[in-house]
């Protein structure tokens, strides 16, 4: 038994999803309250922190969100209080869809880095290909090579 918990960071660290995985698919709802089926195909760009959410949120103030693109926030380590007073009234200033997702074990078998956005490109539910943004500017760049 001691020898199974030692593991088990192994074990978890294993589960995290990549090029070739078929995602699971599930439904979110939007700093709105909207509920939506996340969309299988496309692109997810997942925030982890709060700088790589406020820079995913600040490139689409001035640039258009296409159908395709999904932007999801990992709002599982945020208490419910917290978020409710504070998290959620800052999305909404935002009138693109933000899908918040409260599923920490969803969340972690997204793949991440750390202080960067993760675009997950996604066709039929396989993840096709990953790519690490930490700035606005990459963010831009590989999304206009995307499409």
């Amino acid at each position: 038994m001691k020898y199974l918990i030692l593991l088990l960071p192994f074990i978890m660290w294993a589960e995290v999803l990549k090029v070739g995985d078929k995602i699971t698919p599930l439904s979110l709802h939007t700093q709105f309250e909207k509920e939506v089926t996340v969309s299988l195909d496309g692109v997810w760009i997942v925030s982890f922190d709060r700088d790589s959410s406020d820079r995913v949120n600040h490139y689409f103030t001035s640039h258009d969100k296409t159908d395709d693109i999904m932007i999801m926030i990992d709002a599982s380590d945020i208490p419910s209080l917290i978020f409710s007073m504070f998290v959620e009234d800052d999305l909404r200033g935002y009138s693109h869809a933000i899908l918040v997702n409260f599923d920490k074990n969803y969340m972690a078998k997204l793949p991440q880095k750390k202080e960067a956005n993760t675009l997950l490109y996604l066709q039929k539910g396989v993840i096709e290909k990953i790519v690490y943004v930490q700035s606005e500017r990459a963010l831009s760049k590989v999304l206009k090579h995307s499409f």
